[in-house]
Formats: structure tokens, sequence, C-alpha cells
């Protein structure tokens, strides 16, 4: 079995069975010596964005509404997590779905006090990921949405970038509410508390739960019922 240290859409139980339908033993864990941070383009969201007809439902281009979670090292920090296991043979379909990351082996310690190891997302670069999965999938799953891509409606201003973004990018919307509620299913509101003081905007300053503060609306909107992939976005 192989440890899993979930911190943004695997922090759902579903989610992660979606993937990984044996996984086992979920539960709420601090990860140590990790910041969690909205600040980087997830193909997941940029995907569902591009498709005509779901404008603006998974994605908001113009606004770069298109961020997902990672983490990165960071002295002093930690965050509120979601622990859990799978079979070594389910491992491989994770890091498939996963590889916009560089899976790195974590610490984290559970309520009742234990000390788990697991791999955690995290931060990596666009040199590292071209690098693994060559500069064609990189095209087919980035590249295609930034600015001077021919042939593409919604294009990003900007050469192809995942994670040298110079300025602003903020969190999909439907994405950041499934998370808020995937963390509160799983594991209550003191968690959902922690959550939203300790996961921080692309500048390092702002908390995810001061950002919802000033944009409560993005908690009351659902995806569309009727969108084949609604039951993925609801915690």
């Amino acid at each position: 079995w192989v440890g899993m240290l979930g911190l943004g859409t695997l922090m759902s139980e579903a989610s992660a069975k979606s993937t990984s339908p044996s996984a086992r033993n979920f539960s709420l864990c601090t990860v140590v010596g990790y910041r969690r941070v909205f600040a980087h383009a997830s193909h997941h969201v940029l995907r569902r964005g591009a498709d005509p007809a779901w404008p603006g439902v998974f994605a908001n281009f113009a606004t770069r509404e298109i961020a997902a979670l990672s983490c990165e090292p960071a002295q002093g920090a930690s965050f509120a997590a979601c622990y859990f296991e799978v079979p070594a043979a389910e491992f491989p379909s994770l890091q498939e779905r996963e590889d916009m990351y560089e899976m790195v082996m974590a610490e984290a310690v559970t309520q009742g006090g234990l000390r788990r190891r697991g791999f955690v997302c995290c931060r990596t670069s666009d040199e590292k990921m071209k690098a693994k999965m060559g500069d064609a999938v990189f095209h087919d799953k980035y590249g295609r949405h930034f600015g001077g891509v021919e042939g593409h409606d919604y294009p990003i201003p900007g050469p192809p970038r995942v994670w040298s973004w110079a300025g602003p990018i903020l969190p999909a919307r439907i994405y950041l509410r499934h998370c808020v509620l995937a963390i509160r299913n799983q594991a209550g509101e003191e968690a959902e508390r922690a959550f939203l003081a300790d996961t921080f905007l692309w500048d390092r300053t702002t908390t995810v739960g001061q950002y919802l503060a000033e944009n409560p609306a993005i908690m009351d909107t659902p995806p569309p019922p009727e969108h084949p992939d609604a039951y993925r976005f609801n915690g």
C-alpha cells in the first residue's frame, strides 16, 4: 500500500476513489514543512473551461480564474489535508491523473498524533513537465489554451505556462468550492476553518478565507447539474 496526502480534490473520498477504487483509511492530517497555494493552471480546469458547450462554467480565462492547488516547501508552514492509502497497483493511475505535479514524499501527523508519510502533489516547473511528458503532450494539455495558438477560441494571453506565472492567477471557482466542501464533508467544520486559514492565493499572503469573504457567491454557485462532471465537483 502507498500513502497519499490529498490537498485538493483528493481530499474528497469520492474523487480519490474515482481514480483509485480501493483507496482506504481516509483521515484528517496536518502536512508539515509545506505551504498550500493556488499558483498553477490545471489542465483539468483548462480543458473543461475551453468546452464551448459550457462557457465560463469551470474557468474564466479573462479573469485568470484557472488555478488549482499544489504545495511547496516552506519552513514553519503546515496545512490540513487528508491521508489515505492506495494499492501499489493503483498508484500509477493517480500519477497519471496528477501529472502536472512532482509527487514528493512528505510527513504528516494525524488527529490522533500518529506520524504518517505519503506522496503529495508538489510544485514543479514547466521545463520538468515538458521533459517528462514531451512537447506534444504539453501542447495538447496546456499550450493550445494560450495566446498565439491558431484555431483556439479561448486564448490566455502570453506564452504557454503552468507554473511560471509572474502575476495574478486566481482559483477556478467550481474547483475552489469543491475543495472547501470536500474537507468539510470529510472532516467537519473545524477542518474547513483550518483549510480557509492555511491555504493561500498566488501572492502567498491572501488566504482562501479572506478571498471567499470578498467573493461569497463562489460557495453559492454549484456546477450545473446537467454537466457530465457535476458529480465530481460537489465535495
